[in-house]
Formats: C-alpha cells, sequence, structure tokens
C-alpha cells in the first residue's frame, strides 16, 4: 500500500488545510492506490477543526491527543489505529520538531586561590554562610563565600518533590484512554498521566434473531457507557425428532418406508426399510408327496418343495448332524427337539410330583403342631381341674378328722357331721368321675376316692342306727 506524505501535499497545495473536499480529491489524484478509510480519517480531522487548532497552539501533547481521539468518536463514530495513524500524520506535518537544547559543558570548577606565603602571613579567610534550601528544581545547600572571593558549597539537600494540582482532564472512555494534565503550582513544571480505558458495562444478551433447527441465531448486548454494541452467534437447535413411524410395510420380498417429524419445526425425514427375507422354517418331509421335502415361511406363508428320500439319507448319514446335508439335518434337529420336549414334560411332572409331597409333608406338619398345641391345652386343663379336686379332698379330709377328733371329747356335732358326711359323698363321687374320664394321673383320682369313701362310710353308719 503506497505510504501518504502528507507535509509535502499541504506544502505544495496550501488550499488544502481551509477545504477538506480539495483535500480529499488530491490525496486521491497523487494517491489513487492509498488507503481511502485513512484519506477519509484525514479529511474528517480538518473537518472537525482539529488541524487549525493544532497550527495555533504549535504543539499536541498527549492530553491534546486524547481529546482529539474522543471529538472523533462521539462526533464521527471514529476509532482505532486509523485515527492514531492520521493524527500522527498530521501532527508530523503541522508541528515542527522542537530542537533539543545543547548541552551546555559543566562548568570547571573554581580552583582555590593559591595560597602564598604571604597570604599565609597577611589573609586569614573570613567566610559568611548562606544557607540556600532546596526547590522542586534545584538542590539545596550551604555556600560558604569569603570576601576575597573564594568560596565553596556543602552540606547539599536533596531537591523537594513536586506539588502537583490538576489542570485539566479527559475521562477515559471503554474505547480509548484518557488523559490528565497536572502542573507544579511551586516552580511550573508539568506532566501528563494517561489514565486507561474502562471496561464495558455490558447489559444483559437479548435474542436479535431466534435460532431454529437448522439455521443459528444471533444475540446481542449493550454497553451502558458508551452504546457499544456487541453481538454473538447462537447455534442452531437440535431437531426433537418422533418416534418413526411405519408408512409402507416391508415383507420377504419389497422393501418399505418409515418417517419421523420434527416436533419444533414439522421438518419430516424419510428412510429405507430393507427387504426382511423369508423366515423360513426347518425341512420335514412332505404330508402329500412322498421322497419329497418341503419347508414354509412363517412370515409370508410362501412354500418351498425338495426331492428327497429320508430313508436313504438314513442310512447314508446316519445320526451325525455335521456331515449331514440340509435337510437330513433339519429332520434330526426335529427329532432331538421331541426328545428334549419330552425330557422337559418329564422333568416338569417330577417337579410337581415333587412339588404335591412337599405340600403334603408341610400339611402334616402342619396338623401334627396343632394336634400337639391341642394336646397340651387339654393337660393345662386336666392339671388345673386336679388341683382343685385335691383342694376339695383335703379339706374333707381335715373336716373329718376334726370331727372324729370332737366327737372323742363329747361335743355334738351332728349338724357340723351331717354336713361334713355329704361333703364327702359329693367329693368321693367327683374323684370317681375324674377317674373315669382322665387319661393319665389315674391313681391319684382312684386314691382320693376310696379315702372320701372311707370316711363317708361312719355316716351312713350313723344315718342308719338312728
Amino acid at each position: 500500500m503506497e505510504q501518504l506524505n502528507l507535509k509535502s501535499v499541504i506544502t505544495q497545495y496550501p488550499v488544502c488545510l481551509s477545504d477538506d473536499k480539495k483535500l480529499k480529491a488530491i490525496l486521491l489524484d497523487l494517491y489513487p492506490n492509498g488507503s481511502k478509510g485513512l484519506i477519509h480519517v484525514l479529511c474528517t480531522i480538518q473537518m472537525a477543526g482539529i488541524t487549525s487548532e493544532m497550527q495555533s497552539k504549535g504543539a499536541a501533547d498527549e492530553l491534546d491527543l486524547c481529546r482529539y481521539r474522543r471529538i472523533l468518536q462521539e462526533n464521527y463514530g471514529l476509532m482505532g489505529k486509523m485515527v492514531e495513524s492520521g493524527l500522527a500524520l498530521w501532527q508530523s506535518a503541522l508541528i515542527e520538531p522542537k530542537p533539543e537544547p545543547e548541552k551546555k559543558a559543566p562548568a570547571a570548577p573554581r580552583k582555590k586561590k593559591k595560597a602564598t606565603e604571604s597570604d599565609d602571613l597577611t589573609h586569614i579567610h573570613s567566610y559568611i554562610d548562606t544557607v540556600v534550601p532546596p526547590t522542586c528544581a534545584e538542590q539545596g545547600y550551604t555556600l560558604h563565600s569569603c570576601a576575597c572571593g573564594y568560596e565553596y558549597k556543602d552540606n547539599y539537600k536533596p531537591k523537594l518533590p513536586h506539588t502537583y494540582e490538576d489542570v485539566e482532564t479527559v475521562a477515559p472512555t471503554c474505547d480509548s484512554d484518557g488523559a490528565q494534565k497536572m502542573r507544579c503550582k511551586n516552580c511550573g513544571a508539568e506532566k501528563i498521566v494517561t489514565l486507561p480505558k474502562r471496561e464495558h458495562e455490558f447489559g444483559n444478551w437479548e435474542v436479535t434473531t431466534p435460532a431454529t433447527c437448522e439455521t443459528e441465531g444471533a444475540e446481542a448486548r449493550t454497553c451502558k457507557l458508551c452504546g457499544y454494541t456487541e453481538t454473538r452467534t447462537v447455534p442452531a437447535e437440535q431437531h426433537d425428532f418422533s418416534d418413526w413411524i411405519e408408512k409402507t410395510h416391508a415383507d420377504c420380498t419389497h422393501g418399505g418406508t418409515e418417517t419421523r417429524f420434527c416436533r419444533k419445526c414439522n421438518f419430516t425425514e424419510t428412510r429405507k426399510i430393507k427387504a426382511l427375507g423369508h423366515a423360513w422354517n426347518r425341512w420335514h418331509p412332505s404330508a402329500e408327496k412322498e421322497k419329497t421335502a418341503e419347508r414354509y415361511c412363517s412370515r409370508c406363508g410362501k412354500t418351498e418343495e425338495e426331492a428327497f428320500d429320508y430313508e436313504t439319507a438314513e442310512k447314508q448319514y446316519g445320526t451325525k448332524i455335521k456331515d449331514a446335508p440340509p435337510i437330513w439335518a433339519d429332520h434330526l434337529r426335529d427329532q432331538e427337539d421331541a426328545k428334549e420336549a419330552l425330557r422337559r414334560q418329564e422333568a416338569q411332572r417330577m417337579r410337581e410330583v415333587q412339588a404335591r409331597k412337599e405340600a403334603l409333608a408341610r400339611q402334616q406338619a402342619i396338623e401334627e403342631q396343632r394336634r400337639q398345641e391341642k394336646f397340651a391345652a387339654q393337660e393345662k386343663r386336666r392339671e388345673i381341674i386336679t388341683r382343685k379336686f385335691n383342694i376339695i379332698n383335703a379339706i374333707a379330709v381335715v373336716s373329718w378328722i376334726l370331727l372324729y377328733f370332737l366327737a372323742l371329747v363329747g361335743i355334738d356335732i351332728a349338724w357340723f357331721f351331717t354336713f361334713s358326711g355329704v361333703f364327702s359323698g359329693v367329693a368321693g363321687v367327683t374323684q370317681m368321675i375324674g377317674f373315669f374320664i382322665s387319661k393319665n394321673n389315674k391313681r391319684d383320682y382312684l386314691i382320693w376316692a376310696i379315702v372320701q369313701f372311707f370316711f363317708f362310710i361312719p355316716f351312713l353308719i350313723m344315718i342308719t342306727i338312728k
């Protein structure tokens, strides 16, 4: 790309400094292969009045350049490297570089006046001390000077720091740095501090172009500070297909088709189904033709026949499936399947018999357990009854012993004797009933019955005598 020499152009055509249209025409004529974007930026800088300010000031510091960038961005929408190049070209064309100040040779140190013999005898230095305070520009020191002209410095003090105050500030933006011009209020020294550009403060992403199943979408967000808009691509969505639906049925010899559709965009996809092929069953002897084997398709019912002599094959191939032809091998497999079916039936029958035996054994065990529980309950009841009978018998025996003792003493106890006799009779009868109905402890019932009747006999004799 051809390089622009702006300084030579404005020197040769001074009218360009006052007319941006003529400047553009001349630049396009002189530099047809030059950057049209850069030429546009140069003309815009002139139209904005920046070149006039550069000429009048004769200089452009960093603060001025920052302000120029802000004007071009806010008023004309220009930013970036092209603006930097345009400002640099105008700066080099309009502003003469300042010559560097000549470096002065350091002053030769004053030589101390040689002291002569007469001086030593006649002159003694008498110094006046002058304290020079430090400033922002120079060091401080103490000057010792004599009336004879001899002097020297010592006690040097470092320079004081500058006390800067803000003179002018160009705030930074999201796309360009800012600048702050500062001046020392003591010595007038100036410096320019670059303020770094700010980060964009973007809002939320908003959909500008919705994504579909086949096309990409777009989202955008805008900076709240400068209005810059950033965009990004949203990838296309995936189809949300339904299940495959059979459209044309496939059979043994003809293929079919099936389709599915997208639930979002109704896009339809179709695919072919291969022919299924015949599902032949095994070869078996034909029921209608002799020495003929046949098989049929379980899917479409087609029958296939082939001449085959089963008797000859049995003699020739026997029961080995490995080396037998397919028809005879199918026949042997049918025989094996029949044997396997019988074996399974027998095994199932044996399992059923075993299950019935186990169920019967469980039923018998349950009944036996119930009998044992019933017997235990009966024994418990008998034990309770026996205990009660024993208590009654004990009471009867004790009462008879007491009656006989009272009778020996001579006390009239006829009424009590009568009651005890009746009680013993009833107790004896109950013991005999227990003897006949009880399966256990018959001896105890018998002994107690005899005891009760033994005491009951005197009662009967007494009644008979009376």
